[in-house]
């Protein structure tokens, strides 16, 4: 059986190795392909703090700074989307 934090790690690696091998984190592939992952690890965990769950995400995944703004929008996005379609 796997544990949540488990399939984050998983997840989080697979977006990390694959926007590593664009030359970096960010690069527009990437950059689409972490946002993606970040997405899904939205629905998994539903973190009630978006800017700490993204401030976490960027310094365990070493994801260059200057997104965090940006990645705490897609958070904010996803849950707004979550808990529209629960209404």
């Amino acid at each position: 059986m796997m544990f949540k934090e488990d399939l984050f790690g998983i997840l989080l690696t697979l977006a990390f190795h694959s926007a590593y091998w664009e030359g970096t984190i960010m690069a527009t592939k990437g950059h689409n392909e972490v946002k993606e992952s970040l997405r899904e690890m939205t629905r998994i965990f539903q973190p009630k703090d978006p800017k700490k769950f993204v401030k976490d995400y960027v310094r365990k995944y070493h994801i260059m700074g200057g997104y965090e703004e940006e990645l705490t929008s897609v958070v904010e996005h996803e849950l707004g989307r979550m808990n529209s379609s629960i209404s």
